[in-house]
């Protein structure tokens, strides 16, 4: 709120709300109606006048787009969600068998749906997703189980907090807690983003959520993929391909149900009716999720039978076509009469039973009659068939074996610093990269002065290897979507006759907030002055380009004709698009890419333990190889930069690496043990200790001035175990008669503390003032 543009939209809803209430109450008090019609109030605008026709006891009916094309959701006296009057409806039509004809019309339109085919929703995609790509795509071997969690619009979840109760604070925080549930899990677990959050013309960017999302790749499991809003891999592809769902509250609730799968919901009222697991209390959560992969794989017809009752419920009882007015184009109304004349008794039967209802009481819904009735028997087999069609096909997906293989191998040229534990970005990007056919030459920075420079290596590094696509990344702030690559060879297994692959990107600020996009699907591009207003430096724009053989010898031409960076990002934002471009670039309108401000990162100490060779690995535990270089470029690349020697290994070989590695990644996994040690802290400050100790380079030395009883040392200690880093914790260890109220030696319990956290090998202490200490 201390914002002056949300001060300003703030203002301008209060002012909206006074004009409102006064001029409808004025229209209330003139007409004296009997009954009201209304969009129903999920938005402030309509929330006001149904309040006041509620409270003067009007009759009311509130409306919805349907789940037919062109139809309505009509609700009597209810709002919102509308869950009390669909519950009304549902008493009277649950126990009712579907005819044939029924349940075809259901099962119709779930597939309908999949094909993003009648209804009047936002589709979302524009693609498809073969059943058998989803694993090739994901990198996950036949036979394993894949459980997917469904996020929701994030705007859309924040407008309909307080009608539901949710076990999770926010999305952000059910998402981690998932990720630190399966990262011991033997599954595999998929995160999909719900595409509005990466926004379009009808819906805002959630920006702040994918900002966190961005930050969550620093430590995925390698069993976790994260399937960003913009990543062309459907959900109901995902639906197909999975053992458990879990979702937020959504229709994919329902959607996975007919795909045969007993999804779990992590709050309550919507869709509840059809069955499925809910929970609403986080402890519960890991033992829900347990139960909700039990029983899917004894999913039965009695499961089925309730989800294609009250689907026929919403879609064919409760979603009104009308022969004179309609919905087009999802938010647009649609009038099928010339004039007022044609809107008589018989032209629409749909439109006569609600005026019959207004004048006369008569039933807005249909009534369960004997017609409308078929046998128990006859759906027990249409059931029984569609599950076992259901569970033919997700049996054959989940053994399939991809025939395409990943043949094309590409050369990615990172900077010697990418290898140094400081700024583990870029590095950590590649080994999480979902396509794993690499070979990774460091080009030392001097090469990186100006582009004739750049030009000159890479010329001498990609000479013998003509066949390879090439990658340069100018700097190690870069982080990669886990589908960079293979989204970038699928485009160019499409395209192979342009000089560049070029991702779409997200600008970040050095806090990692969002602050721009480039050659994306919501900024197809920007002048050079914007760019320049974004970068610190022009280079890291060859992070978005993926240079195939026929574009690499204009690259070098260019690089060799620009006198400065500036001058060589100038052709690169020119495009294809404008007259005097000189390439011929393929843009996958895909933001894959993250950039982060160049900034120099200050070392206390040079890192002299590195191992020289070895190999890199990835999530598809398949080997990336570091290509030799001679024996020359290697020398004088390790000693210009010590760190360009430090090797990558799989994460699954850590252990037998001789590389430090921390024990604890997350605060979290040591909590209860910092506060098993009295301090002073304030509630944050453990975990900025922690965090802050452990992105320091694996042998640094940090010096603690005051550490007491050892909370904060505790703190900082934890985030040593398992490298070389070592803390000087510095202390009279007498106290005081004051705050402390401790006046004898503590030092002993100092180290007790410590030894018992199992940290005391990483702590040293010496008693004494801080002044005197440093002068010895």
């Amino acid at each position: 709120m201390r914002e002056p543009v949300v001060q300003s939209y703030f203002k301008s809803l209060l002012k909206n709300a006074y004009l409102v209430y006064h001029s409808f109450a004025k229209i209330l008090d003139d007409f004296r109606p009997d009954f009201f019609f209304a969009q129903t109030s999920r938005h402030m605008i309509y929330e006001i006048p149904y309040r006041m026709v509620q409270k003067r006891g009007i009759s009311l009916i509130t409306h919805e787009r349907g789940y037919l094309p062109e139809s309505f959701q009509l609700f009597e006296n209810f709002s919102k969600d509308a869950k009390g009057c669909r519950d009304a409806i549902w008493k009277r039509w649950k126990e009712v068998p579907l005819r044939r004809d029924q349940l075809e019309s259901v099962k119709k339109w779930y597939f309908d749906r999949e094909a993003g085919k009648g209804t009047d929703f936002v589709s979302f995609y524009d693609f498809s997703t073969a059943d058998k790509e989803v694993r090739e795509r994901l990198n996950v071997a036949p036979g394993k189980k894949i459980v997917t969690l469904l996020t929701s619009g994030d705007w859309e979840v924040k407008m309909w907090e307080h009608n539901y109760t949710y076990a999770f604070p926010n999305q952000i925080e059910w998402i981690r807690k998932t990720i630190e549930l399966f990262r011991y899990r033997d599954e595999i677990l998929v995160i999909r983003h719900h595409p509005s959050n990466g926004g379009s013309n009808h819906f805002p960017d959630s920006h702040a959520l994918l900002e966190k999302s961005i930050a969550l790749t620093n430590d995925l499991p390698s069993n976790v993929r994260l399937v960003m809003p913009y990543e062309q891999l459907t959900t109901y592809s995902l639906l197909w391909a999975s053992e458990g769902v879990i979702t937020l509250w959504s229709h994919t609730y329902a959607e996975a149900f007919f795909r045969g799968i007993l999804p779990l919901k992590v709050s309550d009222g919507f869709l509840d009716e059809v069955g499925g697991l809910v929970c609403t209390d986080a402890e519960e959560y890991s033992q829900r999720i347990d139960e909700a992969i039990e029983k899917t794989r004894n999913l039965s017809v009695r499961d089925l039978r309730t989800l294609f009752r009250f689907t026929h419920l919403l879609v064919n009882l409760t979603s009104f076509q009308f022969s004179l007015l309609g919905m087009k184009e999802t938010f647009g109304h649609l009038l099928k009469f010339q004039s007022v004349d044609e809107l008589v008794p018989g032209r629409d039967p749909k439109l006569d039973a609600i005026c019959e209802h207004i004048l006369n009481g008569g039933p807005l819904y249909p009534e369960p009659t004997l017609q409308d009735q078929g046998t128990l028997e006859q759906e027990t087999r249409f059931l029984e068939d569609h599950l076992f069609e259901i569970q033919t096909r997700r049996r054959t997906i989940r053994f399939s074996r991809s025939h395409q293989e990943q043949s094309s191998e590409i050369h990615l040229c990172p900077p010697p610093k990418s290898f140094h534990p400081s700024d583990p970005r870029l590095r950590e990007s590649i080994e999480r990269s979902r396509y794993a056919h690499f070979r990774i030459t460091a080009i030392a920075s001097e090469s990186w002065n100006t582009p004739a420079q750049l030009a000159d290596e890479v010329e001498r590094l990609t000479r013998a290897n003509d066949s390879n696509l090439l990658a340069l990344f100018p700097q190690p702030a870069i982080i990669l979507d886990e589908s960079y690559f293979q989204v970038a060879m699928q485009h160019y297994q499409t395209n192979p006759e342009v000089d560049a692959i070029v991702s779409g990107g997200w600008f970040l600020t050095s806090e990692h907030k969002i602050c721009g996009s480039i050659w994306s699907s919501r900024s197809e591009s920007l002048d050079f002055e914007q760019i320049s207003s974004k970068l610190l430096d022009r280079r890291d724009l060859l992070a978005l380009f993926l240079w195939t053989p026929r574009g690499r010898e204009k690259l070098l031409f260019q690089l060799r004709a620009s006198s400065s960076w500036d001058r060589f990002a100038e052709t690169l934002e020119m495009g294809p698009e404008t007259d005097s471009s000189v390439w011929s670039f393929h843009y996958t309108r895909i933001p894959n890419v993250s950039i982060v401000p160049t900034a120099k990162v200050h070392h206390p100490q040079k890192v002299t333990n590195l191992v020289p060779t070895a190999v890199v690995g990835s999530r598809s535990e398949t080997m990336m190889r570091i290509s030799q270089s001679t024996q020359e470029q290697n020398q004088h690349a390790n000693a210009s930069h010590p760190e360009a020697s430090w090797t990558l290994a799989p994460r699954d070989n850590l252990s037998s690496s001789p590389l430090s590695q921390p024990k604890y990644h997350q605060y979290h996994q040591v909590k209860h043990l910092v506060e098993s040690v009295s301090g002073w802290l304030l509630e944050g400050q453990e975990e900025f200790l922690f965090n802050t100790v452990r992105d320091l380079p694996s042998d640094a030395l940090i010096v603690e001035m005051g550490c007491e009883m050892g909370r904060s040392t505790a703190a900082m200690a934890l985030a040593c175990v398992g490298t070389q880093k070592r803390i000087l914790s510095i202390d009279s260890f007498e106290g005081n008669s004051g705050l402390m109220g401790i006046c004898e030696d503590f030092q002993a319990k100092f180290q007790s503390n410590m030894d018992r956290i199992g940290v005391g090998e990483y702590v040293s202490s010496l008693k004494g003032y801080t002044s005197d200490v440093l002068k010895d």
